[in-house]
């Protein structure tokens, strides 16, 4: 059995986990599609079981020209199959740096 081996593993101060794993574009789509489709199982999962936040999140993350994107929901599809579905990856950052700064406006 294979095991699946994500590149980054980030924990944001908030205690938010997030997974990922790059890949390049159009490359291996099908072996993508299963890891992608694996992550988000496992994802929804843990978050259910958790019942709370902070919460795990991840995805695939490619780049195009200088900027990187990110897929992060069930059914996969490769970039240059269709947009949909992918975002910019600072997007998520932005939305992690949100909910950093809330909670530390809370905690005051």
């Amino acid at each position: 059995m294979n095991t699946f081996q994500p590149d980054f593993i980030v924990k944001f101060s908030d205690g938010t986990v997030v997974i990922f794993d790059t890949k390049a574009v159009d490359q291996r789509v099908e072996d993508t599609k299963i890891k992608q489709e694996a992550l988000f199982n496992y994802l929804q999962n843990m978050n259910f079981n958790r019942g709370y936040a902070p919460k795990l999140i991840g995805g695939i993350v490619i780049k195009i020209g200088t900027q990187f994107y990110l897929f992060d929901g069930e059914d996969y599809h490769s970039y240059t199959e269709s947009t949909n579905g992918w975002r910019n990856f600072n997007e998520l950052i932005r939305e992690i740096d949100n909910q950093v700064n809330t909670m530390k406006y809370l905690k005051k």
